[in-house]
């Protein structure tokens, strides 16, 4: 995994918290997702946006 940091938004110093935006990139291999780029246009990957199209891990 992998964490992007795009902005610090507050640090609170006193609470110890900091407010932040940030991109998160994740990527795991699973065979049941694979196929041959020959047979599909030379196309090796594929990406997809959050949402129920395909199961992902919950990270907190």
């Amino acid at each position: 995994m992998m964490v992007y940091l795009q902005q610090i938004i507050g640090v609170d110093e006193k609470n110890q918290v900091i407010e932040l935006n940030a991109w998160l990139k994740y990527v795991w291999a699973d065979y049941r997702l694979s196929w041959n780029p020959a047979k599909y246009g030379e196309i090796k990957s594929v990406r997809f946006t959050s949402g129920n199209t395909i199961w992902q891990p919950d990270i907190l």
